[in-house]
C-alpha cells in the first residue's frame, strides 16, 4: 500500500464520499493496515465526522478526523471571514501533514466538489495539489453523473496529468441512465480505472452495520485501492 494520502473526492455533495472513506478505513484497518480517515472541513451535522471517528477505533479524537466544523450547512469560505477561512486553511494543512508522517495509510475526505471554495483563492481541487495524494472519484450513478466525471477528470488531469480512478456508487432507484452511464464514462477516460459499488442498504452511519457490509464487498475495496496504488498522484 502506498505511503502517499489518498483523496476520496466527489463530484458533489451527498454522492457518497463518505460511506467510501469508512468502507475503506474498515477495510484496510481489519487487513491490519495503520489506516485512519480524516474529513478536514465539515459543514452542517456532525454525523460524518462521529462516523469517521468511530471506524478509526477512536485512533484520533472528532477534533482530529475534523480540525474545522462549520455549523451552518454552506461551503466553508461562505461561512466564516476572509481571515477566519485563511487561518483554518492553514491549520488544516497542518494537521493533515502532521498525520500523513503518523498514519500508515492517512484517507481524506474531501468536501462537496473539487471547487467548493475553502479561502480566499483555494479551493478543494488546491488543498489537493499541495498533498502529494493519490485521488480517488466518487460520482453517484444517475443521471447528469457523465458531466459531473467529465468536469472533475478534466480539473483533476491538471493536477495529476492523468485521468483517476472513478468509484460510482448506486443509488436505491436507479434511473434509466445508470445503465448506460458506466460504458460511457469508460469510454472517455479509458485510461482511468472504473468500479460499481451496489446499493449497500440503510444503516450505514452505524458503524457494526458498516463493517458487515465491508465483508460483502471486500473483494472490490480491495481492487479500488489497488487501483489507487498504480494511479497518479499529484505534485507536493
Amino acid at each position: 500500500m502506498t505511503a502517499s494520502p489518498i483523496v476520496i473526492a466527489g463530484t458533489g455533495t451527498g454522492v457518497g464520499k463518505t460511506t467510501l472513506t469508512a468502507l475503506l478505513t474498515v477495510h484496510l484497518r481489519r487487513l491490519g493496515v495503520g489506516a485512519v480517515a480524516m474529513k478536514p472541513y465539515c459543514s452542517g451535522g456532525r454525523e460524518d465526522t462521529q462516523l469517521l471517528t468511530a471506524v478509526n477505533d477512536g485512533e484520533l479524537t472528532e477534533r482530529q478526523v475534523t480540525p474545522v466544523h462549520c455549523s451552518a450547512p454552506l461551503a466553508p469560505l461562505a461561512g466564516m471571514t476572509p481571515g477566519q477561512a485563511r487561518n483554518r486553511y492553514a491549520r488544516v494543512i497542518r494537521k493533515i501533514e502532521q498525520r500523513i508522517a503518523q498514519a500508515e495509510v492517512l484517507l481524506i475526505e474531501g468536501i462537496g466538489g473539487l471547487e467548493v471554495p475553502l479561502a480566499p483563492g483555494a479551493a478543494v481541487s488546491d488543498l489537493i495539489a499541495r498533498l502529494g495524494c493519490r485521488v480517488l472519484l466518487v460520482g453517484q450513478n444517475r443521471l447528469g453523473v457523465i458531466n459531473e466525471v467529465s468536469l472533475a477528470q478534466l480539473r483533476l488531469q491538471t493536477l495529476t496529468d492523468s485521468s483517476v480512478p472513478v468509484v460510482l456508487m448506486q443509488p436505491r432507484r436507479l434511473d434509466l441512465s445508470a445503465a448506460t452511464n458506466p460504458d460511457l464514462i469508460a469510454g472517455r477516460f479509458p485510461e482511468a480505472a472504473l468500479f460499481q459499488l451496489p446499493f449497500l442498504g440503510f444503516g450505514l452511519r452505524r458503524p457494526e452495520r458498516l463493517r458487515r457490509v465491508e465483508s460483502k464487498v471486500a473483494d472490490r475495496l480491495a481492487e479500488i485501492l489497488k487501483a489507487c496504488e498504480t494511479g497518479p498522484k499529484t505534485g507536493a
